[in-house]
């Protein structure tokens, strides 16, 4: 039984963004791309809760892209999540700047003009 449906934007690297559908069941969540046809409107989300008949969006064409047992869902605190991004990003910052730096000693070490000994 569909719960809800909602679009969402997938967003993977700093330019990427994918139109994608999350269809909530009562047993399975599920990722779907959204073809959308024209004179649909795209941003609808349904609650089926409040009827005895699903209203879903029927205008669109969609094609699985992953789903999961809700029982294999685990939700974390999404201020958690930010925290921990956060903290992700300024390491890859740090690794990234000392890889620039070991870039750098390795371009002035192959510019030395005597022999040294390893």
């Amino acid at each position: 039984r569909v719960i809800r449906q909602d679009y969402v934007t997938e967003i993977k690297g700093a330019v990427t963004k994918k139109e994608r559908c999350l269809f909530l069941f009562s047993d399975l969540l599920v990722c779907a791309s959204v073809k959308v046809k024209k004179n649909i409107s795209r941003r609808i989300s349904v609650n089926v809760f409040p009827t005895t008949t699903p209203i879903l969006d029927y205008g669109n064409k969609y094609k699985l892209i992953w789903k999961a047992n809700i029982q294999d869902i685990d939700a974390y605190s999404t201020s958690a999540n930010a925290r921990n991004s956060k903290i992700l990003e300024r390491t890859q910052t740090g690794l990234e700047e000392d890889l620039s730096t070991l870039n750098e000693i390795s371009l002035l070490v192959s510019h030395l003009e005597s022999k040294h000994l390893a």
